[in-house]
């Protein structure tokens, strides 16, 4: 089945770029240079895939139990794939040319490079195969995949569609669902989380490719463009991310291509509008795939617009940027009328209301936001260094007027501390990006032979970018994360001001450098690590989703041996937020029980369903063991290693109970 999937999946996207890139225009001209037409074909789709899963999702309820509503299964995705397909299959035959003259091209330009960008090529290339073989061999277990990512793809699944249902882990409904829309397929394909990874790995090799082009439109000559693509691939977060099932990297991927797009909109009046409308696109999927795409594409936006209108003003071309507008909102439309239907806001975070935003955005806040925000980045080896510069910020700060641990502008009230150090997908920092970054924004600024019009408009999308995350959020330990798309739009800008420098042994020294200090987060990555005792080569696969918490696969495994003892197919779940609801469905498989979340107390709780026979409840409240006692449960003792437990409290952070009605 993978085979058939990347069959379905891969041909038309390969037909449209061969058609994209072999079909020429009025003028003779190909449509879009080969580069563009993979940026062109990636959002068109996305965009198909996501019609099509929202297709499908047409009449889906909101009851697990109940089973499929809508038509999101196997069948009806072979059958709707199936002649895009073919039709891909005959346009990529019918154009084979391009794929031969890529071929050509690749191998002549090999040929024609000098060592050191052979160097730089060859390390591109290894990076994406590395992070490409962690995302196929390593099973998916960063903590928000196995809170809510997969977790609602499971729910989706046996809905028959995208939609509400009732659950304790909110961010399954509110947050935006792009990513795992196009993970859902892959899932529902091949039967299994095998190629989950491979969205976010996909769009890792794509910023690459896109950054290339971006530089070039920056003004970058092929030693630029190759630098750029480079910088992208050497990132620790963005290697960290390459192979898990988050979505930051992909919500780069989109408003990449979009700003790229932008710059390319005055290249060729009749190619011009294709690019808005394209490069709208891509902004709508970005805001598709995460939350913070709303004010990382707001810059975006105001690039593509003043890209079309510096074509000129005309009816023409308002008409397009307000075609570009809706076509902003179109991919979000079923989401956000979910969202309002169950929370009464289109822009829902919860029942709880907004607690990432900002309830402070005075100067001294975002003064001490972007200090804070920095510090996620400026993590060392060394413990006393990190608490050395954690306690140098505190003084800083207290001495302009600012708490940094104020509730008002700190996620849940937690105390500002520099943030760790180590290949974690959840707090691996970008130190020399972002040193690089605030130089070549500095340079494009303030020294002439750097500075273009383009330069300056795309150093003034990322200034933006910065400004809003600051104003707006409120700031986290793991903010790192959540920063990379701005980083994947940086890599253009600072490969470009490398290549003006003069003193080009110097920058092959800081390249060299950043390349070696990505090799830990290539293969020494925590949660997924290619080498040592913990390595996916040699851990089983069951074990794997266990590896950033390996004390509580046993209380999972016992729960799980449990209740396959009863017999009973049909068991709920009773969890909070931060708790693991996905290595229940990944342990049971197929064939065992099935598992769903029961006893919602939010506004979900409107989708409940009767509680079946059989419940686990994963650390529960006293209220609601209570409930279940008031219902005729009891508690069903059972094993974890050599000791039985009604409850497991030893060292694992999780307290199982399973529970059975009398």
């Amino acid at each position: 089945m993978i085979l058939i999937a990347t069959l379905l999946l891969g041909l038309p996207g390969l037909g449209l770029f061969c058609l994209l890139a072999g079909s020429n225009g009025a003028d003779g001209r190909p449509w879009f240079g080969r580069r563009e037409a993979f940026a062109v074909t990636c959002v068109v789709w996305a965009v198909f895939s996501v019609a099509a899963v929202e297709l499908l999702s047409l009449g889906a309820g909101h009851d697990v139990a109940a089973g499929r509503h809508g038509h999101l299964t196997r069948g009806w995705l072979l059958a709707l794939w199936l002649p895009v397909a073919v039709a891909g299959g005959v346009s990529a035959w019918r154009f084979r040319a391009v794929i031969a003259r890529l071929k050509t091209d690749l191998t002549d330009g090999w040929l024609k490079s000098s060592v050191w960008m052979r160097a730089c090529l060859a390390t591109i290339v290894a990076c994406v195969a590395i992070v490409g073989a962690v995302a196929l061999l390593a099973a998916p277990n960063n903590w928000d995949s196995m809170t809510y990512h997969l977790a609602r793809v499971v729910a989706w699944i046996r809905l028959g569609g995208v939609a509400h249902y009732a659950t304790n882990v909110e961010p399954q409904l509110y947050q935006p669902p792009g990513a795992e829309m196009l993970i859902a397929q892959w899932q529902l394909l091949t039967g299994g989380d095998l190629l989950a990874a491979s969205v976010q790995w996909f769009a890792f090799a794509g910023s690459a490719v896109t950054a290339s082009l971006a530089a070039a439109r920056l003004g970058a000559a092929r030693v630029g463009q190759i630098v750029a693509a480079l910088l992208v691939v050497t990132t620790p977060m963005a290697i960290m991310q390459g192979s898990s099932t988050q979505n930051d990297l992909l919500t780069g991927f989109w408003l990449l291509i979009a700003a790229t797009l932008a710059l390319g909109v005055s290249e060729f009046d009749d190619r011009g509008d294709m690019r808005t409308l394209a490069a709208c696109l891509a902004v709508g999927l970005a805001v598709l795939t995460k939350g913070t795409a709303l004010m990382y594409g707001l810059p975006v936006i105001a690039l593509i617009a003043a890209c079309t209108l510096r074509r000129g003003i005309s009816t023409r071309r308002v008409a397009v940027l307000a075609a570009g507008a809706a076509l902003v909102i179109a991919p979000n439309v079923q989401h956000l009328a979910q969202n309002h239907a169950t929370y009464g806001s289109f822009l829902a975070t919860g029942s709880g209301g907004n607690f990432y935003k900002n309830e402070n955005a005075g100067p001294r806040t975002i003064l001490s936001n972007a200090v804070r925000n920095a510090s996620v980045h400026l993590n060392l080896p060394s413990e006393p260094a990190n608490r050395a510069l954690e306690k140098s910020i505190r003084k800083g700060l207290k001495a302009i007027g600012a708490d940094p641990d104020d509730p008002a502008n700190t996620f849940e009230g937690r105390p500002f501390e520099v943030g760790k150090f180590g290949p974690h997908e959840d707090h691996a920092g970008n130190l020399a990006l972002l040193l690089l970054s605030i130089w070549a924004v500095g340079m494009v600024a303030f020294v002439g032979r750097y500075r273009t019009r383009r330069r300056l408009a795309w150093a003034g999308v990322l200034c933006v970018q910065a400004l809003l995350f600051c104003v707006l959020l409120k700031w986290q330990a793991w903010h790192a994360r959540l920063h990379l798309p701005m980083f994947v739009l940086a890599a253009p800008l600072v490969a470009v001001c490398l290549e003006t420098v003069r003193r080009r042994r110097a920058i092959g020294v800081v390249l060299t450098l950043i390349t070696l200090a990505a090799v830990p987060y290539l293969f020494y990555n925590y949660t997924r690590p290619l080498v040592g005792g913990r390595s996916v080569l040699t851990t089983p696969r069951d074990s794997q989703y266990f590896l950033p918490r390996r004390n509580i696969e046993a209380p999972y495994r016992g729960v799980l041996a449990a209740v396959r003892q009863t017999g009973e197919r049909d068991v709920g779940l009773i969890v909070s937020l931060d708790d693991w609801v996905y290595a229940f469905h990944a342990l049971a498989g197929d064939g065992g029980p099935r598992f769903r979340e029961v006893s919602a107390d939010n506004r979900s709780r409107r989708y409940a369903t009767t509680l079946p026979d059989l419940v686990v409840c994963v650390n529960c409240f006293p209220a609601q063991i209570a409930d279940l006692q008031s219902l005729r449960f009891k508690p069903v003792p059972f094993t974890i290693g050599p000791v039985t437990h009604d409850r497991n409290l030893d060292e694992s952070g999780v307290a199982m109970t399973l529970w059975r009605r009398k």
